[in-house]
């Protein structure tokens, strides 16, 4: 019975998951310019990063059901450790595609074997 709520969760995040997976795919099919590849993979990536969650809540709760006085607080800090890497993962993902694929864009580009390196602007 414990799992009740978390399948529940699952079928409201897969239900609007596959929302948003539909609209994406509308917006970029009917989008007036061609959409940047990097915008599809920060996307996809943002997309597996935030699933993996609930398969950490899922872990959690099979090991606090199986003996819930013996293992609740370790699988407490384990998760816990799990959900920070996660959270931690997703933006960095994020902020660096970002940042690598808008610096390309705007045509700036990273020299690191000149002395100290430098930014240096195309055009």
């Amino acid at each position: 019975m414990f799992f009740i709520p978390h399948i529940v969760g699952w079928v409201v995040y897969v239900t609007v998951a596959g929302i948003f997976v539909i609209k994406f795919d509308l917006a970029i099919s009917n989008a007036p310019n061609d959409v940047p590849s990097w915008v599809t993979a920060v996307y996809a990536s943002q997309f597996v990063i935030m699933s993996l969650f609930g398969f950490v809540q899922l872990a959690q709760e099979i090991v606090v059901y199986r003996s819930p006085a013996a293992r609740a607080v370790s699988a407490a800090i384990w998760a816990e450790a799990a959900y920070t890497i996660l959270s931690l993962a997703a933006k960095s993902i994020l902020a660096w595609v970002l940042f690598v694929n808008l610096l390309a864009e705007k045509g700036i580009s990273y020299n690191s074997t000149a002395a100290g390196g430098n930014y240096t602007a195309a055009g």
